[in-house]
């Protein structure tokens, strides 16, 4: 069964309510248990590990086969009560793991649980291009062709390092590059303690989308962007830098473990060694300059 939330995207049937217990005897049910299938799960916080946990012992109840787990991250980026215990007690109702970086192998490594596992890799997003130009993109969202866009993408949270960015921009020569920096993605920190950092004479330079973006759109934010920055203080991996490789949109990351399986240094990409708006400012302009971006993006 397949239900139709946006025209043209066609999503599975939802069923399971991930902090209501009350729908999960009737959701549980839902899945088919039979010794021969698999259950594959994807975890990426401890949040949902109750709801998980539950509906894997109803399938193994029910004479249900092996379980997956695929993480995307282990350990989550912002402390959460009782996490590691929580994970521990997933893990042991699974039969193997599904690991997408070092990073998350590392600190599987490190819990000791006895659970099979393979490290993998955050898989490259194949979304399609949009129909639109480059040229039509851009003057919908209100920029100039010449214009340098520097996108931060993605769920805005104090991790991510958005003020590592401003703080670097504030430093930097907007008219040199002729630079647009472009914000694209919700607010899970304080917005206006952020955004109240940008230089007063670079504040019209920003555009800053507060809100959810469909996959039409992150199509069209990627095509018109020419740089993405990802100042991030920690990061297992990246669905953020899978479609900047996507997009071809070439990418400066921290130098955490996560983002190194993917960037090569001055390769394709810019690996930051030290996380601070100095070096941020530093790479911006190496990057913008003597056609560095236009290089990286034929890598």
């Amino acid at each position: 069964m397949t239900q139709y939330l946006r025209e043209g995207e066609t999503f599975s049937n939802r069923i399971l309510h991930s902090f209501n217990p009350l729908y999960w005897p009737f959701s549980s049910k839902k899945i088919p248990a039979n010794s021969d299938d698999i259950l594959l799960y994807s975890y990426w916080h401890p949040f949902f590990v109750p709801a998980l946990r539950t509906h894997i012992r109803s399938y193994k109840r029910r004479g249900g086969g092996k379980v997956i787990g695929l993480c995307h991250n282990l350990s989550p980026h912002e402390s959460f009560p009782f996490q590691e215990r929580l994970i521990k007690s997933l893990i042991s109702e699974t039969n193997k793991v599904i690991l997408l970086s070092s990073k998350t192998e590392e600190e599987f490594q490190k819990m000791n649980i006895p659970c099979d596992y393979s490290t993998l890799f955050h898989p490259v997003y194949e979304q399609d291009e949009s129909d639109l130009t480059g040229a039509e993109l851009r003057e919908k969202y209100g920029m100039e062709p010449e214009e340098k866009v520097i996108l931060f993408f993605g769920l805005i949270r104090e991790y991510k390092g958005l003020d590592i960015l401003i703080d670097a921009l504030n430093t930097i020569d907007f008219e040199k590059y002729n630079i647009r920096p472009f914000i694209v993605g919700e607010f899970y920190a304080d917005k206006n303690k952020i955004l109240d950092k940008i230089a007063a004479s670079t504040r019209e330079k920003y555009i800053v989308i507060d809100e959810f973006v469909t996959n039409q759109e992150v199509a069209e934010v990627f095509k018109v962007s020419d740089l993405t920055v990802l100042p991030y203080r920690n990061a297992s991996q990246s669905g953020i830098l899978a479609n900047a490789i996507n997009f071809e949109v070439p990418a400066i990351v921290s130098g955490e473990p996560g983002f190194r399986d993917y960037i090569t240094h001055k390769e394709n990409g810019f690996i930051l060694e030290n996380n601070s708006s100095i070096d941020l400012a530093d790479a911006i302009n190496y990057s913008l300059a003597n056609n560095n971006l236009e290089t990286w993006k034929n890598k």
